[in-house]
């Protein structure tokens, strides 16, 4: 079989890329063993317009959410499912300081439409541990990546997914072309996450992967609308369960989850909330982060028929529709993908 494509790995940025394949009826294959603990799959999908203790806003934030709106309503049109959910973010502000912070952020007039004060209710407070004060994010949102995930499985034809590892012995490269076992494809684009570490032609990448647990526990009794940021995330899941983390493991030694980490959040959890809890599960994933926080994006140096699109950390959930969308534009138009995705190798 012949096709345009040869996408490896469908998580976020690998079902971002069918969708503009499809877009522009362009033909192909997808490899990818759907694991269960990819980082797309133990994510929150949280979007979050304010970031780090001097609340600032996230890069292109302006940008990213008129793009990322548009993209993942199209995308829900498409797969009968929605995945988008406006979701504001409550944030503790622990000490006079932060509050100080806060209330000057969000006085800018360049901060106003994101950020307000939030008053608690006397039924909330009976929820979790009382702060000083508490901020406001608005226009966050909360991207249900699973049903992306598996609506975009679900619309594939049988010839358009291959469910296995992708072996990389087995790709040869042509002149003008690859060929992979019997599939014949233009251009191969790795969507891998952290996976990329094992990819012989891009494992020198400066990737700096980023080992994430978290629990998603049962709360029957907690009636609170928004996401709430503290020393972690509490964010909605289904039903009653909330999803609880997530922690941030820059040196591990394995993918397994780990009891210190459980004992961390459950830790936290029973400091922090004053109402009855149940862990349903413990999971982890490796966030395919990078050195300067940035995506990695684009042309293999030596091969021009091999690309990359990764790197979208913590933050993929807003930055990879729009970059998505720009790596396709530059492979079907010639646009020039910009410098501050571009490819950065490790020195030796």
């Amino acid at each position: 079989m012949t096709v345009d494509y040869l996408i490896v790995g469908q998580g976020l940025c690998g079902s971002l890329l069918i969708h503009e394949l499809i877009d522009r009826d362009k033909s192909f294959c997808v490899i990818d063993p759907n694991p269960s603990n990819s980082s797309s799959r133990v994510a929150a999908g949280i979007i979050n317009p304010i970031t780090g203790r001097s609340y600032v806003k996230s890069w292109m934030y302006d940008t990213l959410l008129e793009f990322l709106l548009e993209r993942y309503q199209q995308i829900s049109q498409r797969i009968g499912k929605e995945i988008l959910t406006q979701r504001s973010i409550v944030r503790t502000l622990e000490d006079v300081k932060s509050e100080n912070n806060w209330h000057s952020r969000s006085g800018d007039e360049n901060y106003t439409e994101f950020m307000d004060h939030f008053e608690i209710s006397k039924a909330q407070e009976s929820l979790f541990e009382k702060s000083l004060a508490y901020g406001l994010i608005k226009k966050a949102f909360q991207l249900n990546l699973n049903s992306l995930l598996d609506g975009t499985r679900a619309i594939l034809q049988d010839d358009q997914i291959i469910s296995e590892y992708f072996e990389y012995e087995k790709l040869r490269i042509k002149s003008d072309h690859l060929d992979y076992k019997n599939l014949r494809a233009g251009k191969v684009i790795y969507c891998e996450g952290s996976q990329i570490l094992n990819n012989p032609w891009f494992n020198s990448l400066d990737f700096r992967p980023s080992k994430g647990e978290i629990l998603l526990v049962r709360i029957p009794k907690f009636d609170f609308p928004h996401q709430l940021r503290h020393q972690f995330f509490i964010a909605h899941y289904r039903d009653d369960l909330y999803w609880i983390g997530a922690s941030y493991i820059n040196n591990f030694k394995h993918l397994k989850n780990t009891p210190s980490e459980y004992f961390k959040l459950t830790d936290w959890l029973d400091d922090y909330l004053q109402c009855d809890y149940e862990v349903v599960q413990h999971l982890s994933g490796v966030r395919p982060a990078t050195k300067h926080r940035r995506p990695m994006i684009g042309q293999h140096p030596e091969y021009s028929q091999m690309f990359v699109l990764n790197g979208m950390g913590a933050k993929g959930s807003s930055l990879a529709p729009y970059w998505t969308r720009q790596l396709v534009l530059s492979l079907e138009e010639g646009q020039k993908l910009g410098d501050e995705v571009k490819l950065v190798f490790q020195s030796h």
